[in-house]
Parts: C-alpha cells; sequence; structure tokens
C-alpha cells in the first residue's frame, strides 16, 4: 500500500491483480499463472501440476523449458544429445555408429569388440613393429598381441634394426629399411630387414659385408671369380650407373627409349603419340597402320580441303592429288580455282549465265530464271533478252500493250476494258469477249442485256 492505494505485487496486472504478467518459471513448457513451478498451465507430459505435484524435469534434462540434456548418455558413447545413440555427438575411441541398426554400435574397421564392450585392434600392425615368430617358422604381427593399432606409435615392441625416436614412434636404425613388399625372408622380420648401407651400385639390397642379395632392374646375380662375392652384372643391351642406360634397339614406335618393349618409350616416332601412364606409344589419331606392316605411316582420315588424295596426311602441302577444280600453287599445296571455294572446291562462286538463277560452273545451270528453261536455260516461247525477261509475243485481247501474257500483265487496258481491283483487265459492263474460232483476234463487242 502507498499513500493508502493498494498496488499490485510485481508480475501481477489488472485492476484485481489477479493476472501474471511475468517470466514463467523454467520448468513450464508454455503459459503459467505465476513465477512457479506449481503455477504452469501444463507440465512437459501434457498434465497440470497440483499442490503435491509441481512440474519438474525429466531426469537429466535442465535448463529452460527443459530444453537441455546432461544425464547419462547411452553405452559407447562420450558425449550426446539425449540418452540415444542416434543422437551421439562424440563416440568413444574406435567406436562408430551402426546407421543399419539405430539401437547398435559397431567397432571401427581393423577393430573387433571384447567382452567389455571396447573395441580391440585386430589388424596389421606397421612393419617397424616386432614380429612375433609363430611355431611353424612364419612370423605374425597383429594387434593386440604386437600392436594397438596400425601406426608405428602403436607398437607394443620395436622390429630388430628398429627403434623408439622421441616421438614414441619405432624407426628403423641407419642403412636399415623396410621391406617394400611388406613380405618375410626365410622367417625373418618383414620390417627394417634390408641394408640400405654403401652397396655395390648395381646391387638392390646388401648384407653389411657387402655381398649383394638383389640386384636392381636391368641386373643378374653372379660370383665374383676373385672375391668370391655375390656380385651383380648388368644384363644385355644395359650399361651405366645402376644398369639404367639402355643400349640396345627401339621398339618400331618409340624414337628414343629407355627399354626393348613398347611402352619402354621416352619420344615416339612419327605419327606417333605418347601415352605418359605406360609410356607406349600409339597410332596418332587417324594414322592407320594395317596396310604398312605397324608403322603408322598412313593417313586414314580426312583430307585438306582440296585435296582428292592424301595418305600421308592432312595438310595441304601433303597432298598426292589435287580436286577438281582445284590446283597444286608453287608452294606444293592444293587450292581452289578461281570461282570455286568450299569443301573440296564444290562451290563456286563465279558468274552465272543471265538466264541462270543458279550455277555450279561456267555454263553449267543448276535452276533457271522465270521464263526459261532446259539444260541450256534457253528462253520459253514469246520471251527474250539475256534472261528471257522481256515479251515478245501476242498480248491478251483484253490489253492494250503488255509485258506477258495474261491479263494480269497489261500496260494499258483495250477499248471497252478497265483494270479490276485484282489488276487485271476485264470488259465493261454490258462488254463481253467475242468467241470465234480464230486464236489470233478476239475483241469485244456490245451486248444487249436487256429484252
Amino acid at each position: 500500500m502507498t499513500s493508502g492505494v493498494c498496488l499490485c505485487d510485481p508480475g501481477y496486472s489488472s485492476t484485481s491483480c489477479e493476472y501474471w504478467a511475468g517470466n514463467c518459471h523454467p520448468n513450464c513448457p508454455g503459459a503459467c499463472r505465476g513465477p512457479t513451478a506449481y503455477d504452469c498451465v501444463s507440465c512437459q507430459n501434457g498434465t497440470p501440476p497440483t499442490e503435491s505435484d509441481p512440474c519438474v524435469c525429466d531426469t537429466g534434462y535442465f535448463g529452460a523449458q527443459c530444453s537441455q540434456y546432461g544425464g547419462a548418455c547411452p553405452k559407447g558413447c562420450s558425449l550426446c544429445l539425449e540418452n540415444t545413440l542416434e543422437s551421439c555427438i562424440l563416440f568413444e575411441d574406435f567406436i562408430e555408429y551402426d546407421s543399419t541398426d539405430e539401437d547398435s554400435i559397431a567397432c571401427i574397421d581393423g577393430y573387433d569388440s571384447t567382452f567389455e564392450g571396447t573395441c580391440e585392434y585386430t589388424g596389421d600392425c606397421h612393419a617397424a613393429c616386432n614380429h612375433d615368430l609363430r611355431l611353424d617358422g612364419t612370423t605374425i604381427s597383429t594387434g593386440p598381441v604386437s600392436c594397438s593399432g596400425p601406426n608405428p606409435e602403436d607398437c607394443n615392441k620395436c622390429n630388430r634394426n628398429a627403434f623408439r625416436d622421441l616421438h614414441g614412434e619405432c624407426t628403423c636404425l641407419p642403412n636399415w629399411t623396410i621391406d617394400p613388399d611388406g613380405g618375410s625372408m626365410s622367417g625373418l622380420e618383414a620390417g627394417c630387414e634390408l641394408f640400405r648401407g654403401i652397396c655395390p651400385s648395381e646391387c638392390y639390397t646388401c648384407d653389411d659385408l657387402g655381398d649383394c642379395a638383389s640386384c636392381n632392374n636391368n641386373a643378374s646375380l653372379a660370383v665374383d671369380p676373385v672375391t668370391g662375392l655375390a656380385i651383380c652384372e648388368c644384363d644385355a643391351d644395359y650399361t651405366g650407373h645402376e644398369c639404367q642406360v639402355y643400349n640396345g634397339t627401339c621398339d618400331v614406335s618409340c624414337l628414343t627409349c629407355w627399354g626393348p618393349l613398347s611402352d619402354n618409350c621416352i619420344t615416339c616416332a612419327l605419327n606417333y603419340d605418347i601415352d605418359h601412364s605406360n609410356d607406349a606409344c600409339q597410332c596418332k589419331e587417324d594414322y592407320g597402320d594395317a596396310a604398312s606392316g605397324g608403322w603408322c605411316n598412313e593417313w586414314q582420315g580426312d583430307c585438306a580441303g582440296a585435296c582428292a588424295v592424301c595418305t600421308l596426311g592432312p595438310d595441304p602441302f601433303e597432298c598426292e592429288t589435287c580436286d577438281d577444280n582445284a590446283y597444286r600453287n608453287r608452294y606444293g599445296s592444293c587450292e581452289c580455282s578461281e570461282y570455286y571455294s568450299g569443301y573440296h572446291c564444290t562451290k563456286f562462286t563465279g558468274p552465272c549465265w543471265p538466264s541462270c538463277e543458279f550455277c555450279e560452273g561456267f555454263g553449267e545451270c543448276s535452276m533457271c530464271k522465270t521464263h526459261a528453261s532446259g539444260q541450256h536455260c534457253t528462253c520459253d516461247w514469246g520471251w527474250s533478252g539475256p534472261d528471257c525477261s522481256t515479251y515478245s509475243d501476242v498480248c491478251h485481247e483484253q490489253c492494250h500493250g503488255c509485258y506477258g501474257p495474261s491479263e494480269f500483265e497489261c500496260i494499258k487496258c483495250a477499248v471497252n476494258a478497265s483494270f479490276n481491283g485484282a489488276g487485271a483487265c476485264e470488259c465493261n459492263a454490258g462488254w463481253a469477249r467475242f468467241d470465234h474460232d480464230s486464236n489470233s483476234s478476239d475483241f469485244p463487242i456490245f451486248s444487249d442485256t436487256d429484252d
């Protein structure tokens, strides 16, 4: 009460102070009648609170409208949005969600589940890890016996000729390396078993006494007759450091090569292109070898525009025979004769006869002009002039002068005739054509239409 006036408590309004206008309790999912969890209109489960049971968040949930989860995650999950595998944000090590079954988890590739519900590595170890000897003389290096994962830092113990470096990784000792084939040699460890010290240049591997154990490509094992040591000698046609220089004959498709085979090319012979994925030379597009015994020296594609025959190649200077309407210029290339153009010089661009609409050469009309016809486009009967456009025959009987034989081609109309709306001369009203047997002199007469 202030100065004798009753005021609503904070958060309440209306004249009787019965309506709550403040914030609802965080456990209320919607509307409320007051600030406490007892004043919610309904709880998360849809039922209203009672005097003894206010609205409370489900187990594990908290925050505004119980929207945040802080409870336990399902087995195999370290961080989740709620207690389901589907809502897991971070799985434990080597575990992944099985998308085929929403209630299942599975170990990632290379790991198997244990009785304790964890995932244990059972794949191959890194080559630098120790290889355990089996009773049959072979070796094995798999998890969990020899390692806990596939990387060099996962080794339980390093292989012989290897040590654990400052990063905890098993690393080969100097001059020793890992077998690139990953296999075993007479039951020995596969990792760090190859000596890479100072060997003769022809040796691929050798022991620490200098005996060659294997040879580089293009070399073969032999015995030194003086020292008795195992040595490597270059194969025939090979020489130089590590026997890498080839001095023999190249394949027919190669211009230069590093070996005798068709896929040993460095550069290609004429009309070949190299495939750098396998060092083999293939015929260039449109070059064939069927008629040349394996050589790509015959062009089988289209000739240049003025060539008729071109087995050497597509360029104009490689023409063997020029097309009709073409000639060989001073540079040796075929080009179209005057007034001819287009592919194989088939398009005539010179002047046509006046009576030709289109032509394919001098005197070779392909379409005649109007009032001309025949192979040579001669003027039709009654027409003359260079382009057959001049009419010189009898005019229509209703014309007085004309430029063609029909009533539509009158210069003026005859007596008692006039032009109609279509532009033709016709007899005036009351006048008609006089028909008789003569073909040369029809003339109009008066016709009385009154009885």
